[in-house]
Parts: structure tokens; sequence; C-alpha cells
């Protein structure tokens, strides 16, 4: 760690007008870079947990809201500085080529990476649907709001075993959208039952509209494998190897080998 940094303001993606208004989320964070103890469970079974703690402890100030409610894309961001501002910009892991299946490395630099911010004019955003000309107002899926649909769809699927779990959170997914009808603040049944009786163009507007509601970091990159030349798509993920620096031995660290009984003869 260089002990020159200290502490960085970081900027959400969303800018914190996608959070309500309770939580008082801000445009930017400060935070601070990690200890070791911070790195407490992020190798084990439940390394999300982890990584949210490990936020949570490198937010310098009061920060009401639960790490865990985040929307990935400011999580993605903030573990990210964290790392840059801990160990440095340079993260360098190896990644296997499909094709001819030999190792090579893969570079980031962390200094570098483009940000998407989420830009809007109103939030949530007013919208008229198309087709029956309701108008609703839309915003982006929290994690909250996830986990509610999935419960919900996991009490289904006890009643009704025969219910394809995937298609069934995708139309839950776009109800969570879904954060007023005609200026009243719906209940997920009663947006699930709007999403529901949507028609096919009213339903396609809305799935529009998600797939344009861009933010968040850059987090692929192409490379090409210098054995073969095969393009390869990578992404930067919050692995063990993300918050560790690689180190070489100091010298005179060696070990020698040989058969068990026998004098050792090979160095390495």
């Amino acid at each position: 760690m260089n002990d020159t940094v200290l502490n960085e303001e970081v900027f959400l993606p969303s800018r914190g007008i996608i959070y309500p208004k309770e939580y008082e989320v801000p445009e930017s964070v400060l935070v601070c870079p990690f200890k070791t103890k911070d790195l407490k469970g992020l190798f084990g079974a439940n390394s999300n947990s982890a990584i949210n703690t490990l936020i949570k402890n490198c937010i310098v100030g009061e920060f009401k809201m639960d790490c865990k409610d985040l929307h990935m894309e400011d999580r993605t961001a903030l573990f990210t500085r964290i790392r840059a501002i801990t160990l440095g910009s340079i993260y360098t892991t190896k990644r296997e080529c499909t094709s001819c299946h030999k190792q090579f490395d893969v570079t980031w630099d962390l200094n570098n990476i483009e940000c998407t911010y989420l830009d809007l004019d109103e939030y949530p955003i007013p919208v008229t649907l198309p087709d029956s000309g309701k108008e609703i107002c839309v915003g982006v899926v929290l994690p909250n709001e996830l986990r509610d649909a999935q419960d919900l769809v996991e009490k289904r699927k006890q009643r009704f075993t025969d219910i394809d779990e995937n298609s069934e959170l995708l139309f839950y997914y776009f109800a969570c959208m879904i954060k007023r009808i005609e200026n009243v603040i719906p209940s997920l049944e009663s947006k699930i039952e709007f999403i529901l009786g949507c028609s096919p163009d009213d339903y396609g507007y809305l799935q529009f509209i998600d797939s344009n509601i861009e933010f968040g970091i850059n987090n692929k990159m192409t490379v090409r494998c210098p054995h073969c030349r095969t393009e390869h798509t990578t992404v930067l993920a919050p692995t063990e190897q993300f918050f560790r620096n690689t180190h070489e031995l100091p010298a005179g660290i060696r070990v020698s080998k040989g058969l068990l009984g026998c004098a050792p003869t090979k160095t390495v």
C-alpha cells in the first residue's frame, strides 16, 4: 500500500438519485483504504456479504444505507476504487485461452476505467405508455426490491410446482421497475397485476426503457491471447486475487527436491 494515499471521494454512478430519500444517499462517498481485518470472510462461501462489510468499513463518515442494498453498479465502483487506493491501480490477473489453453496475463489500470453516470431530469421517470396511454413512473430496480420479488416467486413455486421460475421472475423484475401508477405508490402485488395486464406494446416499451437506463463502470475489456491471437472478453470481478497483490519472494528463499530417503539433488 502507498502510505501517501489517504481518502478518496468516489462519485457513485447512480449519483444517489435512485434510492429512497429517507436513506439520504449522497452523490459521492468518501472512502479510505482497507485493512487486513476487513478481509475477514472475503474468501469464503459468503463473499458477497464480506464485500459489503468491507465497503461499509471503508466509508468515511455517516452512511445510513445498508451496503447490501446498494445497486450493483455503485457497489462495483466503490470496491474498485477502494482496491485501487489500498493496493495500487495496476491489477494483473491470469486468464486461460479457450483455444490454445495456455495462460496469459491480463492487466487492468484501475485509474483509467471509464464510468457512465446516470443523468436524469426527474426521478422516478414519468412515462406515458404508448398503447394504453396510462401515466406511470418507472425507475431502477434495487436489490431489496429484487429480493422481495424472488421471495414471492419462491412462495408461488411451493403452491404451483410447474411454474417457470426464470420467466416468472422476469415479469416480477419489470413490475419492480414501476414506482408509481397514476401518482399512487402500489404494492408489489399491484405492480405484478399491472404488468401481467399490460399490452405487449406497453410491456415492450418498459423493456426498451430498462435497456437504455445505463450507468456504471466499464468492467469489460477485449484482450488477445499472445500465443494464438484469439480474442477474449474479460470481466473485472472481485475475486480473491483482486484484493491481494502479487509478490516475489526475497532472494535466498528456495527449496531442494529429491526422492524421500535420499539427499536432495535439485534446487528450485
